[in-house]
């Protein structure tokens, strides 16, 4: 589960960076990425991190379906696919937010932290 939850993790802020960069905005490619890389130091405050990141992607993921759809019903182009697309997409990420807060995975990850003497 933990295989899942990392390759999950991977896909979704690798797409949300490409978001940002598709959209210009540099400083989200950054962040997203950074949160990505913080993830390999096994520390708790990277996993909360990334469940913030994709809580947020997953927002954001909306937001942009809110977006397109207004700008294609106005134009009167179809929207059906993109909306089941996003809202696909809204949905792993949020779920891959979710595997994080299951504490056997997140156990799983985790380093474990040395005793106090």
């Amino acid at each position: 589960m933990i295989r899942l939850t990392v390759g999950l993790t991977l896909v979704c802020n690798l797409a949300l960076a490409g978001h940002f960069l598709r959209d210009g905005t540099l400083v989200g490619v950054v962040l997203t990425l950074a949160a990505t890389v913080a993830l390999w130091s096994h520390q708790k405050w990277a996993v909360l991190l990334n469940m913030v990141t994709l809580g947020a992607g997953s927002l954001m993921w909306l937001s942009t379906a809110g977006q397109i759809l207004a700008r294609r019903q106005a134009e009167g182009k179809p929207y059906q696919r993109m909306l089941a697309i996003l809202a696909s997409v809204a949905a792993v990420s949020l779920l891959t937010a979710v595997l994080w807060a299951v504490p056997k995975v997140r156990h799983a990850w985790l380093r474990p932290t040395p005793a106090a003497k």
